[in-house]
């Protein structure tokens, strides 16, 4: 078995007795707990972060992916569930050093936040490993990862990346948008946000169904009934007289956000003039806000996203 970083090594001596405690601690508490998911953690993704940076910084940063793991373990979370969002940290050796915690606790929060969206944190990981050694300082990491994020289909972040695209360098824009290097500029990027169904790796066909969401809440949806969707404020509401939520959609995918109910003055339009098209039958309501019409169904729980 190879050896440890010598830094790592020296910061897991000097807090043997507090480590040793919380795996106790965890082993008590959770029958399930095994700690070797704990050393698993520490010989793999830490470790490997710890030999990433320049070594004057392999014992901040070793004691601080150190401390995360630790955290995990004593909110009750299996370390090791976490490894693959830490390996990614490894990737970025300038953004790492800068910030160990900051950038650790974000890549943490970032997977979490995905997946409560439905949408697998495996691609952000891909997506971040590409930008990691392209990010000069942790700021222009974490502005990488909204990008990516948005990317991987969490269109609630579209305005979030399109101002964390305005001032990255060009070799980060391209690779937080997947592109390869000297693809284009990030001012091209930016200019594109003015079309939510443009993508610059492909242009978009004609009017389509983009996606459907929400389903029915028995198998893990979000409606009791089949919804009614309307338009206020710039936004497209979907609801079933129980919850409420705001949809947000563009060319890179599609996400329900909970929202308050509609107010009185809310709109609808015909039904007839988007589903008949696109061969929907049974419609019994239809919205449009900004850049996406929605229309609902009798027969259905989920929300149809029109890309106009």
């Amino acid at each position: 078995m190879a050896a440890l970083n010598p830094a790592l090594t020296q910061v897991l001596a000097a807090r043997r007795g507090e480590i040793n405690a919380a795996v106790a601690a965890a082993r008590h508490a959770r029958a399930g707990f095994d700690p070797a998911t704990f050393a698993a953690l520490v010989r793999g993704p830490i470790d490997a972060c710890a030999r990433a940076v320049e070594p004057a910084r392999a014992e901040a940063v070793a004691a601080a992916m150190v401390q995360v793991a630790l955290d995990l373990v004593a909110l009750g979370i299996d370390p090791i569930d976490h490894g693959p969002a830490l390996a990614t940290l490894a990737a970025a050796p300038r953004a790492l050093a800068a910030a160990p915690q900051r950038v650790a606790a974000s890549c943490l929060n970032a997977a979490a936040r995905l997946r409560s969206y439905g949408i697998d944190p495996a691609s952000w990981f891909v997506g971040m490993r590409a930008c990691g050694p392209l990010a000069a300082d942790a700021d222009a990491w974490l502005a990488a990862g909204i990008v990516v994020a948005w990317r991987c289909g969490l269109a609630c972040a579209r305005a979030g990346a399109r101002d964390a695209l305005g001032p990255m360098e060009d070799a980060l824009a391209c690779a937080a948008i997947g592109l390869a290097p000297g693809a284009t500029t990030r001012a091209a990027l930016v200019a594109g946000f003015a079309n939510a169904w443009w993508r610059p790796d492909h242009v978009p066909p004609g009017p389509r169904i983009a996606a459907r969401l929400g389903d029915f809440v028995g198998f893990g949806g979000a409606f009791v009934r089949p919804p009614r969707v309307c338009a206020q404020s710039g936004h497209v509401l979907a609801g079933d007289d129980q919850r409420w939520f705001a949809l947000h959609a563009d060319a890179y995918g599609a996400v329900l956000i909970a929202a308050d109910p509609p107010d009185s003055d809310a709109t609808t339009v015909d039904p007839a003039a988007f589903a008949h098209p696109l061969g929907v039958v049974d419609a019994t309501s239809a919205a449009w806000a900004d850049h996406l019409v929605a229309v609902t169904t009798a027969s259905s729980h989920r929300v149809i996203v029109v890309a106009p």
